[in-house]
């Protein structure tokens, strides 16, 4: 008969009791985390949540981004706490304590994680009960989320809600937003309330890079924007009801969002590329734009201006061309003047090389 026997030297190591189906859940780098933190004499601290975690991983071995996803993990299922000073945890402290005290080091209330919707932690009935029962903030946020959502969410809405915060670290105030965006996008489009679209639009926007308030409300005002314009730039391309292909979607938002311009501007540079190509070619269209955001040129008088100038020097060049006789020189020396035009024809979109 073979036995295991546990060497535990001088020092043991005591783990909170975790229900079986909660660690079914736990990715092995999830263990890794727990033990190192159980085994750790003075628990990781950090000035902000990222140099927290970074210290997380560092002690179990795993990046800070994979540290940051455990720390959620465990504290989304109560295994971990998070105060306004050090990282807490409700495990039975370590047989060796250090005499050494630690110094209270301010923790932000927010976790960098990238995961997907199936794996958020899924609470059952009576750990929902408890955690709203100890956490009087999410408590209040949730009977906030009820107003919004126009009616009392179930348990796997308010699942959904607290895997939010509990997972992806988004403040309240975050998410309270975002669930108003929702519905008022659902009710315009006449569609039933899902509490699987707040997720999807929650998880696709933090994988843009949008995980505060401000960011968030920065990417409503650029939808808003582009919404408010599209109706324009479909009559003027012509494109009716159709659905906007991901090119032209592209399009329009580099045009709006990254190069800033209204949609006068555009107009402008759709004129352009008529003129030039007998037809608007978005790609010819999005080169105008392009070398007018670079030159600077913001406005339709700017615009013009330029414009004038470029064709009272061209109109010069011309003269001077007829009244002098042709070099019959070529020696292929690089001339300036060709070079200027040329630049100068580029960035009024009147390059005849431009697709």
């Amino acid at each position: 008969m073979t036995y295991i026997h546990i060497n535990y030297g001088k020092k043991t190591v005591a783990l909170p009791a975790v229900d079986p189906a909660i660690l079914a859940r736990a990715t092995a780098d999830d263990l890794r985390v727990l033990l190192c933190l159980c085994a750790a004499d003075v628990p990781p601290s950090g000035e902000s949540m990222d140099e927290l975690c970074a210290a997380v991983g560092q002690l179990a071995g795993c990046g800070a981004m994979t540290a940051a996803a455990s720390v959620a993990f465990w504290r989304g299922i109560g295994v971990l706490e998070l105060s306004g000073t050090v990282a807490e945890t409700k495990m039975a402290p370590p047989a060796k304590v250090t005499s050494q005290p630690v110094a209270e080091q301010p923790v932000a209330e927010h976790v960098t994680v990238r995961r997907s919707a199936d794996q958020l932690p899924h609470y059952t009935t009576s750990e929902l009960a408890d955690l709203l029962e100890k956490r009087p903030e999410a408590r209040e946020n949730i009977d906030e989320c009820h107003r919004i959502w126009g009616g009392m969410l179930n348990n796997q809405e308010i699942n959904i809600i607290l895997a939010l915060s509990d997972y992806l670290g988004l403040e309240w105030d975050y998410i309270l937003s975002l669930m108003a965006r929702c519905v008022e996008d659902m009710d315009k489009l006449g569609a039933r309330h899902s509490m699987r679209y707040v997720e999807k639009q929650a998880l696709a926007y933090y994988d843009e890079g949008i995980h505060t308030l401000d960011a968030l409300q920065d990417k409503f005002r650029a939808l808003d924007k582009l919404r408010s314009t599209e109706g324009h730039l479909r009559t003027l391309f012509g494109m009716g009801e159709r659905k906007l292909t991901p090119r032209e979607t592209k399009y329009f938002s580099t045009w709006l969002h990254e190069f800033g311009f209204d949609y006068e501007i555009i107009e402008l540079a759709y004129n352009v590329a008529v003129d030039a190509k007998g037809e608007p070619k978005m790609s010819y269209i999005n080169s105008v734009l392009a070398n007018w955001n670079k030159d600077g040129l913001r406005t339709p008088e700017a615009i013009e201006e330029a414009q004038l100038l470029f064709r009272a020097d061209r109109d010069r060049k011309r003269v001077a061309a007829t009244s002098k006789p042709a070099s019959t020189e070529t020696d292929g020396s690089f001339n300036t003047e060709n070079f200027f035009e040329a630049a100068v024809r580029r960035s009024l979109g009147d390059d005849p090389k431009t697709n």
